[in-house]
């Protein structure tokens, strides 16, 4: 079954939320995962993920400056920086990897709940760490 009609409801939602409450880490790190699913799905069929990298970058960064120690948020900024290093040429996939391998081990270090502990192994794998 096609996900699409799915993630668009939820990244809408996840956009409304991040303007009504835009001090919650919870808030933006459920937009950046929102893109980073996305992204996750459109590169797994061989499509272009440029704009839900950015997007989720951008919305990890905003959560991060309302509490740098959120553990989710850095596992989803970490994978959003693996999936860019994926489509980049050297040196700029060198420097991306380099990010998301020191993203990982923040968000490792802040104690992340288990599903983040999956999400940082699914991202270690993917960068060719595990």
């Amino acid at each position: 079954k096609d996900p699409r009609p799915f993630l668009e409801e939820a990244g809408a939602d996840a956009e409304k939320a991040a303007e009504l409450h835009p001090k919650s880490p919870n808030v933006w790190s459920t937009l950046a995962e929102y893109h980073l699913l996305r992204a996750r799905w459109l590169v797994a069929g061989g499509k272009p993920a440029e704009a839900d990298i950015t997007g989720g970058l951008k919305a990890a960064d905003a959560g991060l400056a309302v509490n740098p120690e959120f553990a989710p948020t850095l596992a989803h900024r970490a994978f959003l920086v693996a999936l860019k290093a994926q489509g980049e040429k050297d040196p700029g996939r060198a420097k991306s990897r380099v990010d998301a391998n020191a993203l990982v081990a923040e968000a490792r270090a802040a104690h992340p709940p288990a599903a983040t502990r999956l999400e940082l192994k699914e991202c270690e794998e993917l960068l060719g760490e595990k």
